[in-house]
């Protein structure tokens, strides 16, 4: 599946996976979405929510900025994993893949999209791709960017501007 959020994962694997099924998880994200105090699944808290509902082992591949930031502690140490190097012997069942739109910034999706063309064509197997997808996102960004600069520059309009005595 490709997707932009990573709510959609949580219905993706519960509406896959088979009952008690042991879900095995490699999460390569700069975020451990493991949990948050939310109490809806969110794009923060996914893996916890799987957690609860299936059998699972886990896998993160973290970034190094994500070891520093969240001060990761012991209980973490034996999740992580370096490199996405290590992944290459994995065989998968699922692969979901997430633009992560409020962490993703627009001017990047141009790489996104050449990695979701690349599963595309990479795998021989059904893929479900969420809609909004195909929005531009930098052409949208645009268009508020062009509405802002002529709202600033109709108040800056002296015939606009009411006098203060």
């Amino acid at each position: 599946m490709i997707a932009l959020s990573h709510v959609s994962i949580y219905d993706f694997i519960t509406h896959n996976a088979k009952h008690n099924e042991k879900i095995e998880i490699v999460n390569l994200d700069m975020h451990h979405d493991m949990f948050n105090d939310n109490e809806e699944v969110d794009c923060g808290n996914w893996v916890s929510r799987i957690g609860k509902k299936y059998p699972m082992a886990l896998a993160w591949v973290v970034n190094p900025v994500s070891e520093s930031l969240y001060g990761l502690d012991g209980r973490f140490k034996p999740l992580l994993l370096h490199s996405i190097a290590d992944l290459k012997d994995i065989q998968y069942d699922y692969i979901f893949l997430c633009r992560s739109d409020q962490w993703l910034p627009p001017h990047l999706d141009k790489e996104f999209d050449d990695l979701r063309a690349f599963m595309i064509k990479a795998l021989n197997c059904p893929i479900l791709i969420e809609k909004g997808l195909e929005i531009d996102r930098m052409e949208v960004c645009e268009d508020i960017q062009k509405q802002i600069q002529d709202c600033i520059a109709s108040l800056r309009n002296p015939n606009d501007i009411i006098e203060r005595e």
